[in-house]
């Protein structure tokens, strides 16, 4: 008997603007970093470790890669928390919804990189992923919908 259980993920990036309309969507494939393996396996001893509770955006597309404790770039006014965690199977699906920042700045963010963290700033990255560019108007709505996975492959 062999397992082959793997921490995976798949993001689901939808911008719209000011009157509700789709403005882009992508769907890309994330990395569980070493420090999102090392927590995953702490809350299965216990959940004394804050459990994720937000995401973050960046502007930078340097590639995800294993060792990665922080997003590149992040847009730290941008961080939100998550709007819903949901358990199913093997799978943990988290949502967050980046809003209308136009109360805080006018600035247009350039978005390309995205990671999930158990904190409001700093804290433990889970997850990293790339994609195209997003340009967030200070009006748009962009929402992250990032299911992990600890399946066998």
């Amino acid at each position: 008997m062999k397992d082959n259980i793997k921490a995976t993920g798949k993001v689901h990036l939808i911008l719209t603007g000011p009157d509700g309309k789709i403005k882009q969507e992508q769907k890309v494939k994330n990395l569980v970093v070493e420090d999102g393996l090392e927590y995953i396996s702490s809350r299965m001893k216990d959940a004394t470790v804050t459990a994720m509770s937000h995401m973050a955006v960046g502007t930078s597309s340097t590639t995800p890669a294993a060792d990665n404790a922080v997003i590149t770039s992040e847009v730290t006014a941008l961080r939100a928390a998550l709007t819903s965690t949901v358990v199913s199977g093997s799978k943990v699906t988290y949502t967050a919804l980046f809003a209308d920042h136009s109360g805080t700045n006018s600035n247009a963010y350039a978005l390309k990189n995205a990671g999930i963290l158990n904190a409001p700033s700093g804290g433990v990255l889970l997850a990293h992923t790339t994609f195209d560019v997003i340009t967030k108007a200070p009006l748009d709505t962009l929402t992250i919908t990032w299911a992990v996975d600890l399946a066998d492959t």
